[in-house]
């Protein structure tokens, strides 16, 4: 059986490293069981999901305002904080009428708030036809300035609106810096 020592401690045997190395290295293997405590420090680029909000809204005519929102997140400043967005629609009359759709965040958060926020869909269903399917995606990221940010997608309407959304999801990711 081989052995390595450095001075009087054995280091390698041929089948492990000694007690002592792994106890000043870190022990080798998978850890099963537990959870990763305040203190653990993540590698650049890694990221989390952090949230998925979805809202199921059926055949109700979208007005201007909020269409979506996480509520208060548990992220670490300066965090890159990814947003994904999808909305499915239908046209309910046909018209001029057309709407616009901005991610968006409160104080801190990266982004602005209502039509501050970062604009991904614009002039959406203008002069399209009753009973006209539609769908949208949008990513974008931000770096927040507080651990407690909250996004969320925000609508205007310009004319009478016109359109049901069905269904709409934010889905938020933190990437460590």
């Amino acid at each position: 059986m081989a052995t390595l020592k450095m001075g009087s401690t054995t280091v390698l045997t041929d089948t492990t490293l000694a007690n002592a190395v792994q106890d000043n290295v870190t022990r080798l293997g998978t850890v099963t069981a537990g959870t990763l405590g305040s203190s653990v420090v993540f590698p650049p680029g890694m990221m989390r999901f952090v949230t998925e909000v979805y809202t199921n809204t059926a055949d109700q005519a979208a007005q201007a305002g909020q269409v979506v929102t996480t509520g208060a997140l548990s992220v670490t400043i300066g965090s890159k904080i990814m947003l994904q967005c999808s909305i499915t629609y239908e046209d309910q009359v046909a018209g001029n009428a057309y709407h616009a759709f901005y991610l968006t965040g409160d104080t801190n958060s990266g982004c602005g708030a209502g039509t501050s926020g970062t604009l991904f869909g614009g002039e959406v269903e203008y002069e399209k036809s009753t009973n006209e399917r539609g769908a949208f995606s949008a990513s974008h990221t931000y770096i927040t300035a507080t651990a407690t940010p909250t996004y969320g997608v925000f609508t205007t309407v310009t004319g009478s609106p016109n359109i049901a959304i069905h269904h709409s999801n934010l889905t938020v990711f933190e990437i460590y810096q």
